[in-house]
């Protein structure tokens, strides 16, 4: 049975990790918003999908769901990280800071969490990560700022 869920994502009060990038305004990182819809179709597939707009034009970014033991990129179990800026939980935002959509169809239920090992774990949040260095870093998040977050409620 399908259900959705939509999370506003919105810039954190404190910027994690550093903070926001020196050569980026405050006030454009701040005025940054998107929106995520997290689906669920069965208990062995989902989906979501991301919008998101004043990000910083072709900046590289990338998806995440917070679960209780941290973060887990959200994409598919068992994808392929390569940690070179093409991992599948990368967005791809354009040249005008928009970010049209960002969708990755789940091999599992999200609304049940993220099966890791053998044990299953509560998404508690989803996060756009900017990555400061300009790549991705595989299953960790390397060198980033949470740009955009929004709470899971499910």
């Amino acid at each position: 049975m399908e259900k959705c869920i939509k999370v506003k994502l919105t810039v954190p009060e404190q910027p994690s990790h550093g903070g926001i990038p020196g050569y980026v305004k405050e006030s454009y990182w701040r005025s940054a918003k998107g929106t995520a819809i997290l689906c669920r179709y069965s208990d062995r597939h989902g989906e979501i999908i991301i919008e998101a707009n004043n990000l910083l034009p072709l900046g590289v970014y990338t998806a995440w769901f917070v679960t209780d033991t941290g973060p887990y990129p959200a994409a598919s179990r068992g994808a392929t990280y390569t940690s070179d800026g093409f991992d599948p939980n990368r967005v791809i935002v354009n040249k005008n800071g928009q970010l049209q959509y960002y969708i990755a169809h789940l091999n599992f239920d999200p609304f049940k969490g993220v099966p890791i090992d053998s044990t299953v774990h509560k998404i508690k949040s989803i996060v756009l990560a900017f990555h400061t260095d300009g790549t991705t870093h595989g299953t960790i998040p390397g060198p980033h700022v949470e740009h955009l977050t929004g709470m899971v409620n499910v």
